[in-house]
């Protein structure tokens, strides 16, 4: 901490370093009670910053960080295709996009109620030109219904708080595929509208926010 001009302490240097000294010897090594974050500013001027309101500004901004990363709300196209209700039609689907290199993020298959040899399979994403093949060859083709894809932080009564919004805005889900995997869930929403999706993503991005504490 020397001046780079004449290699001699500056007086508010000398002062701050006599500071530090006395703190030393009054509160002794083992029984700290002061921190003091210590820089210089560009014209050498020594610069005090007070710990605890560090710590406070840190954790603002890891709060603003983390309420960011909670949730994304993406919207997909699901391939889709009727199938026949009998063993291996699933893994007969399946197997022409394995071989192409899709990796499939989402996979719903299901009987229709009240059809027992009916069935439909529906799968996301399938994207470039090789899977796109692959998905029609074995019988599958955009959905045309508006899908969002939410993945983000669990939380006790997400869903109903979700599912509240949603409903406040008048808004009608054609179909929900949820879970979770540890603290986080992920969730399929069909809706009957482009626009409705579209209100949908605002919705719940804001529900899924973390809550104040």
């Amino acid at each position: 901490m020397t001046s780079p001009r004449s290699g001699l302490l500056l007086p508010a240097q000398r002062a701050l370093l006599h500071l530090r000294s006395r703190l030393l010897l009054k509160i002794g090594p083992f029984r700290s009670i002061v921190k003091l974050w210590i820089s210089v500013h560009p014209a050498e001027a020594p610069i005090c910053h007070d710990a605890p309101q560090i710590g406070r500004d840190h954790g603002r901004q890891s709060r603003r960080e983390g309420s960011e990363m909670a949730v994304t709300v993406k919207r997909i196209t699901l391939w889709r295709s009727e199938i026949e209700n009998k063993p291996g039609m699933l893994a007969q689907t399946l197997k022409p996009l394995a071989d192409a290199g899709a990796n499939l993020q989402v996979i719903m298959t299901y009987r229709f109620p009240g059809e027992p040899t009916r069935a439909a399979i529906e799968l996301s994403p399938v994207s470039g030109k090789k899977s796109q093949a692959a998905a029609k060859a074995a019988g599958l083709d955009r959905s045309s219904i508006p899908t969002l894809l939410a993945i983000g932080d669990d939380r006790p009564g997400l869903g109903s708080e979700i599912a509240e919004a949603i409903a406040g805005a008048g808004i009608n889900i054609s179909f929900l595929v949820a879970q979770v995997i540890g603290r986080r869930y992920s969730g399929v929403y069909g809706f009957e509208t482009e626009e409705d999706a579209r209100k949908a993503t605002s919705l719940i991005k804001k529900a899924s926010k973390p809550r104040r504490r």
